[in-house]
């Protein structure tokens, strides 16, 4: 689920505003009298903020929240959901909506051998929490002998055991451990170490999307919306632009002082 906020448009233009005005200029006479001319390398941008403060930015926007892989979310009630060792499977195959919170389609993370989603499905800054593709699973019971097949669910999937999580885009690259056997099969199976002859497992496993525990959270409990008015993403889009630079010599104007909702408590960050 890709959603784009309202925002992105709104740092585009204040970052254009910043770099329109970010070319080092002579800021005032007494640094000309000092010798600028000797170090001008060394003179920190004029940057400009020109807010537009006119009674159109008192409008409201609704503004959807996106998945933050580094945010903390909570489950109440729901301690799988809430235990990021799970991970969990879409519930029926060539789906991409995830199951609810508290749902049994899930497994162990330290069963996944799967490096594209294991690399997807953490909690650092561009992870996705969710993986697509052809998820095979090497499982068992005490009246079947373990083999690659599809999650089993259903009222006997308590009888089966899974040893192995893998997906298509993995094979012949990484196995049940980094530098073992990476190709799977059934027969000497899970793994060897050389490619299959004719068919290869891999080739009859369903599509499914795997979801961390903590991109569950955010869906069932978190995603939503907010209302904020135009000024109010301005500035918030404002002060998150200046505290992520320094070095700048930092002006902020009105473009209209008849109207709008401005705000002279905001915190701004003045010469960085």
């Amino acid at each position: 689920m890709n959603r784009v906020r309202p925002k992105s448009g709104l740092v585009a233009l204040v970052a254009a505003i910043v770099v329109a005005s970010g070319i080092p200029s002579v800021a005032d006479d007494t640094e000309i009298y000092v010798g600028l001319s000797a170090n001008q390398d060394n003179v920190n941008p004029n940057v400009l903020f020109i807010i537009d403060t006119s009674g159109s930015m008192d409008t409201d926007v609704t503004i959807t929240t996106d998945y933050d892989p580094t945010a903390t979310y909570e489950a109440p009630g729901n301690p799988a959901c809430d235990n990021d060792n799970y991970v969990f499977f879409s519930g029926s195959s060539n789906t991409l909506e995830p199951p609810s919170c508290d749902s049994s389609s899930r497994f162990n993370k330290n069963l996944l051998r799967c490096s594209p989603a294991l690399a997807t499905l953490g909690t650092s800054a561009g992870d996705t929490g969710r993986y697509t593709d052809q998820i095979g699973v090497w499982t068992g019971s005490f009246f079947s002998a373990p083999q690659w097949r599809d999650f089993v669910t259903g009222i006997f999937s308590f009888l089966f055991t899974i040893y192995h999580v893998e997906c298509e885009d993995d094979k012949g690259v990484h196995g049940e451990t980094a530098g073992g056997p990476p190709w799977p099969v059934n027969t000497g199976g899970p793994y060897q170490q050389s490619p299959p002859s004719g068919q290869g497992t891999w080739q009859t496993w369903p599509t499914r999307t795997l979801f961390s525990a903590h991109y569950l959270r955010w869906y069932w409990y978190y995603q939503g919306t907010q209302t904020q008015t135009r000024l109010e993403i301005v500035q918030d889009v404002a002060k998150d632009l200046v505290d992520s630079v320094s070095e700048i010599n930092l002006a902020l104007m009105r473009f209209d002082t008849t109207g709008g909702d401005y705000n002279p408590t905001h915190s701004w960050n003045g010469d960085r």
